[in-house]
């Protein structure tokens, strides 16, 4: 019994901190095609937009991938996609900046 009351209390140190604030991630096209390195727009410009918007970033933008197939051909989209954290009351507003909630990505 005096075990399960230590274990008990061990694993409830272990829960993560409340967050102090909800926050999402969006993500919107690069616009980056293959063959054309620096082709697209660039983190800063994609930050640029979320302001434009009157969101504020959570935090750096990061690259990733849609995840869709592509065939390999110079000139092709490459699926290169931004992704930025926000707090999720911006979303609407990063929305009609032409963002999209991460979980929507098509891949």
């Amino acid at each position: 019994m005096i075990r399960l009351a230590l274990l008990t209390a061990l694993i409830a140190g272990c829960t993560p901190a409340a967050p102090t604030g909800e926050r999402v991630e969006v993500w919107t096209p690069a616009g980056s095609v293959q063959c054309e390195p620096g082709s697209g727009i660039s983190a800063a410009e994609a930050a640029a937009r979320l302001v434009a918007a009157g969101v504020t970033p959570a935090g750096p933008a990061r690259t990733a991938q849609d995840g869709m197939m592509r065939p390999a051909v110079c000139g092709g989209g490459d699926g290169r996609v931004w992704v930025i954290g926000i707090a999720a009351g911006d979303l609407a507003r990063a929305r009609a900046a032409g963002f999209a909630p991460l979980d929507e990505l098509p891949g």
